[in-house]
């Protein structure tokens, strides 16, 4: 995997291997996602994975509906964890849509299993809803040098597809 630098805007290529031939229509995106602010951790008794959001988290998730809205997305997939789940719950109801708990996305999976999913042709249109700690090792992994900031409820896509443009990942809204 390598990295492509344009303008100041860092692209993240995946392998040709993963992009379909003789497409006849644009593909569908896929959007990897941070889940959005969650309680702090000092605040929380429980189990990790069932902290949920904070109420900034909550707003966080509400406003993807609109920022993802002129995507075509038909999947919305996330990590286990409760607070991912509830950064795309929002989404999913505006898309009549379940979540889909993907175990590819948790803070455990190893990066390559994250990988074969977002090369999947079945994630086509898919959000991937994961933890900053996941995007931080995928974009190393992809790019080989220093990862770039990872705000709450951040997005990237997936772009290209085609026999000509690699697949790349790139900053969204």
């Amino acid at each position: 995997m390598s990295a492509q630098v344009e303008d100041g805007a860092q692209r993240f290529l995946l392998p040709r291997s993963a992009q379909p031939l003789g497409r006849t229509s644009a593909p569908l995106p896929r959007v990897l996602l941070r889940r959005a602010d969650a309680q702090p951790r000092a605040e929380w008794l429980g189990v990790e994975e069932w902290r949920g959001l904070s109420p900034r988290g909550r707003a966080q998730a509400d406003t993807l509906v609109s920022r993802l809205s002129g995507l075509r997305v038909r999947r919305v997939l996330s990590s286990p964890s409760l607070r991912c789940r509830q950064t795309v719950v929002p989404l999913a109801r505006s898309l009549d849509v379940d979540v889909e708990v993907c175990p590819e996305l948790s803070h455990q999976a190893p990066i390559d299993r994250l990988q074969a999913l977002l090369e999947d042709a079945a994630t086509e249109g898919a959000v991937f809803c994961t933890h900053r700690e996941v995007l931080v090792r995928l974009f190393a992994d992809l790019s080989g040098t220093a990862v770039p900031t990872v705000p709450h409820a951040a997005s990237w896509t997936l772009v290209g597809g085609c026999s000509v443009a690699p697949l790349s990942l790139v900053p969204l809204g």
